[in-house]
């Protein structure tokens, strides 16, 4: 078997790894045994083959800029649903929407105004979290008397509830604005 020599490390005829003369004995800091050398190559063939893999699934994909333009042959796709509009009658926002969550008068002498309120849950969770701490005694260890008080945290299940609220203006039968906010319930049992 002919080994070409490399340094500390020797490849024979067939691209082989073959001992080096580290060979059971530790290296100095910055030089590669056989082994380092096959752990490091394979560690850095398994990222470049993880980081292949990413890109093909379009992990590492970037979003495209808004004023993008698509590809020759390709339309701009647009939503199928349609969207809330300044001006759009009461008539047209509830088949858009739908009937809203709640209704609030709003006091105008000079017309007839209103916030239609409409709120989706966005997300639902639940903890334990610390609502108090007792106190009680305990043994601290050797001493005058033994004895001292040990405080401990009292939890309950919290459930949290987000909101997306969606604020329509309406004014004489009229959209005017809309706003969107989260809103945040807590709740224990």
């Amino acid at each position: 078997m002919d080994a070409v020599e490399g340094g500390p490390l020797r490849v024979d005829a067939r691209n082989r790894l073959a001992p080096g003369r580290f060979s059971g004995v530790t290296p100095p800091f910055g030089v590669l045994t056989n082994g380092m050398l096959l752990r490091s190559l394979s560690a850095l063939l398994t990222c470049g083959l993880l980081s292949a893999c990413g890109v093909a699934a379009g992990w590492a994909a970037q979003p495209a800029p808004k004023d993008a333009q698509p590809p020759a042959g390709q339309a701009k796709a647009k939503s199928d649903k349609p969207a809330l509009a300044k001006g759009m009658t009461a008539e047209q926002v509830l088949k858009i929407a739908g009937k809203p969550d709640e209704i609030r008068p709003i006091k105008n002498p000079n017309a007839k105004a209103e916030a239609w309120i409409y709120r989706r849950v966005l997300a639902r969770t639940s903890r334990e979290t610390a609502t108090h701490v007792v106190e009680r005694p305990a043994f601290q260890g050797p001493g005058p008397s033994g004895e001292g008080v040990a405080i401990d945290p009292v939890t309950r299940q919290e459930r949290i509830t987000t909101y997306q609220v969606t604020w329509v203006l309406m004014i004489e039968g009229r959209m005017q604005v809309a706003k969107q906010t989260r809103e945040v319930e807590r709740s224990f049992d």
